[in-house]
């Protein structure tokens, strides 16, 4: 039998055990940090007469569920200077009559539920106090499955180890806002950031992804409702197509100090996104509003609980331009990069996407040719003219579903199955370009553009100079990446899963199963890669280029001055990624009391990606007047990122355990053990066996390999309250960001783990 499993087959039998080396363990460190006395509560106290009734006290309330449904048979402790209990009855409500006045802890239990407590709860004599108790049902939709959450009047305070930020719902309908990173900006420690390539904040539809405290984006893990997202191509989750009116609420946990069932990814934290619930009684939710670039966004939703059964349906959308929407840009006939920077008549290739002129059959552009002119120097790289204008279309459309039923089989089985969806377009040239205002200063002989001082453009072999085209200083909008027809982008992310929980005896099963999948396309160019995009522009510049079948002396190149001519364009392109996950959890919770508990888990993801990219031909030759040159070539051969059959399996093994030291100190130790299977390609071979570049999409020219790892991580944390509205925390762990499969894809030696606390 290896260590590993004699391990966790120790902590199932001798969990007591384990509960006593933690306290131990706390003890120490409370003990090196001295922090002085841990409670005055627990001091000795002066006998009361309980015979002074006049000074006594009653104190009731009620205890809900967190749909708001009244729970029965919750056990209500009151420890302080006497002990006193009491049942919350069918209606959740409950009594305790002639209480001696004093500073209590007040505990709401339940088996199924996490333990509610109130360290410093003020009992004064001769009056009657009401206190609202919300016990949280242990799930795995929540990471809070560890914390106490003060259970009486309006405020809700953390009195876990993590730190925890909870944004409620209703945050977002505040603040209008149906996507959901600009709420997470104004969380401290955490920012929704955009790709260090080129991405417009501006525009809805551009990529976002959460990190937490500097972590970088595959260093920061994001789940819903407590599980895992299919990440696999590149080990982080875009939140820009996540709707806020399908959300209840979003736990931002930082640090160490959560213990979830799993560590993947979480070096500086963990964002859960946790879905709406069903409610005690039917909570309609309407909504509608326009955005400030004249979009709108929309809810319809409700949820019930009728009988057994409770549900939630919700739709949302939201259609909002992008902030550059309806303005007109010039381009470089190129395609993208902004201005080049020509010097003699050299420069650097930045593009390959040449544009044709129908109606003259001269290049607007290309790779190689020309002479710069008066000499019988070649020109081998001269781009581009300037062509106006291309109009920004800038939308971004989305459409997201939830629904859920958690059906009641019992007062102690619960089973909750729910599919989250959505659907999204947008205009990628809109999500990916910046407008950037450009003032223009003409380079020397065979720039890009030259000065005008007045009327057409002219050539003069002698001085070999031109005059005319777009005058110098003048200043136009040009983006820092466009093309001059729609580049789209299709994203579509169904979400399914099911959660079953019970008791066996006083102890708490739970059993979940999820599937997570994105299929995202980037796409430009007519379906057909041969036939091409025609549009009017208005041309500036010189087109060296057609000097290149004459001599320097006698043929002058072509010149524009903002003619009207027809562009042709084969810039044909397809991106995609397909992500797929599916993933079972299974965990014990075994309570000692007082809060005290221990949970074991076990989680298993299988994760699977294919992605890549496929972009036209470049045209050859020039057919001839008022005629274009189909691609040479139908397509490129596509770059397969990962092929069919990359994959890897996760299984966490997770054992956790909480102690209560006093009402004022509460500590937690968890440890992980992480097992991965990684199957990737390490070469992609020919029909004749020889290596090339990229693999075929099924995978059928690819060698894969597969490789096992491990890595044990362990996270300890205490938490101190000395107030009741004070809590002083300290944890320490470690974590992994295991490999994402497109850095895995066609690496030869294995993957190394290092620790990160």
């Amino acid at each position: 039998m290896s260590e590993r499993l004699f391990f966790y087959l120790y902590l199932s039998f001798f969990g007591g055990c384990v509960r006593n080396l933690t306290r131990i363990l706390a003890a120490v460190i409370i003990a090196a940090f001295s922090v002085g006395p841990v409670s005055a509560a627990t001091a000795p106290s002066a006998p009361v007469n309980l015979a002074q009734n006049a000074t006594n006290a009653t104190v009731q309330g009620t205890v809900k569920d967190d749909s708001g449904a009244p729970l029965a048979g919750v056990g209500i402790e009151l420890r302080g200077p006497q002990t006193y209990r009491a049942t919350s009855d069918a209606t959740g409500g409950f009594s305790v009559a002639n209480v001696s006045p004093g500073i209590y802890v007040l505990a709401a239990s339940k088996p199924g539920y996490q333990i509610a407590t109130e360290s410093d709860f003020a009992v004064l004599g001769g009056q009657s106090q009401s206190v609202a108790v919300t016990l949280h049902a242990q799930t795995f939709t929540s990471l809070r499955t560890i914390a106490t959450v003060r259970a009486y009047g309006q405020a809700s305070f953390n009195t876990s180890t993590a730190s925890v930020d909870v944004i409620p719902a209703q945050t977002f309908v505040d603040q209008a806002q149906p996507q959901v990173g600009r709420i997470l900006n104004q969380i401290p420690g955490v920012q929704n950031t955009l790709p260090t390539s080129s991405a417009n904040g501006a525009a809805p539809g551009a990529i976002t992804v959460p990190n937490i405290r500097g972590g970088l984006s595959f260093e920061t893990a994001s789940l819903i409702d407590g599980h895992p997202l299919a990440v696999g191509d590149f080990g982080d989750y875009v939140t820009t197509f996540l709707n806020s009116f399908m959300l209840g609420s979003v736990e931002v946990i930082k640090g160490p100090g959560v213990m979830a069932p799993e560590t993947n990814y979480a070096i500086n934290g963990t964002i859960n996104f946790r879905t709406k619930d069903p409610t005690d009684t039917a909570t309609p939710d309407y909504t509608f509003g326009v955005t400030t670039h004249g979009g709108n966004y929309y809810n319809f939703g409700i949820s019930d609980t009728i009988g057994r059964l409770g549900f939630v349906v919700d739709i949302a959308g939201i259609s909002d331009p992008s902030a550059i929407n309806g303005y007109s840009t010039y381009f470089q006939t190129y395609g993208n990069n902004g201005v080049a920077n020509w010097a003699n008549g050299t420069g650097t290739n930045v593009s390959y996407n040449p544009t044709y002129i129908p109606s003259t059959g001269a290049t607007a552009n290309g790779p190689g040719g020309g002479f710069l002119p008066g000499t019988t120097t070649a020109l081998n790289h001269v781009y581009g003219l300037l062509a106006c204008c291309y109009t920004y279309g800038g939308y971004y459309d989305s459409t997201s579903e939830l629904l859920k039923l958690r059906y009641k089989f019992s007062s102690s089985t619960t089973a909750t199955v729910s599919y989250l969806g959505s659907q999204t377009f947008a205009d990628q040239n809109a999500n990916t370009s910046e407008l950037i205002p450009s003032v223009f200063s003409p380079n020397t002989v065979g720039a890009l553009y030259y000065n005008a001082a007045s009327g057409s453009p002219t050539y003069s072999a002698a001085a070999a100079t031109y005059t005319g085209a777009l005058a110098q200083g003048t200043t136009v909008n040009i983006p820092n990446s466009v093309y001059p027809e729609t580049a789209q982008e299709i994203n579509n992310e169904p979400i399914f899963q099911a959660e079953i929980r019970t008791l066996l005896g006083q102890d708490t099963v739970l059993a979940r199963y999820y599937h997570a999948s994105i299929d995202r396309l980037i796409y430009e160019g007519n379906p057909n890669p041969l036939t091409p995009i025609i549009g009017y522009y208005s041309l500036y510049g010189v087109n060296p280029s057609s000097a290149k079948a004459c001599a320097a002396t006698t043929c002058a190149p072509n010149v524009y001055n903002g003619q009207p001519v027809a562009l042709a364009n084969f810039d044909w392109f397809n991106q995609w990624e397909e992500d797929r996950l599916t993933g079972l959890t299974l965990e014990y919770d075994h309570g000692f009391g007082d809060g005290d508990d221990l949970t074991l888990s076990v989680d298993q993801t299988n994760a699977t990606s294919s992605a890549g990219s496929q972009s036209a031909g470049f045209p050859s030759v020039i057919a001839g007047t008022n005629t274009y040159a189909p691609p040479s070539a139908a397509t490129q051969a596509p770059s397969v990122t990962n092929p069919a059959g990359t994959g890897q399996i996760f299984t966490t093994l997770l054992a956790r355990t909480t102690y209560n030291f006093s009402p004022k100190l509460t500590g937690t130790l968890a440890l992980y053990d992480n097992l991965y299977n990684n199957t990737f390609p390490y070469q992609c071979l020919t029909g004749a066996g020889l290596p090339t570049t990229s693999c075929a999409i099924n995978g059928s020219n690819a060698n894969f390999t597969t490789n096992y790892t491990s890595h044990f991580d362990e996270r300890i944390a205490l938490e101190y309250r000395p107030k009741n509205n004070l809590a002083i925390r300290l944890s320490a762990g470690s974590a992994i960001a295991p490999p994402y499969l497109s850095l895995l894809s066609k690496v030869s030696t294995a993957p190394v783990c290092s620790n990160a606390t």
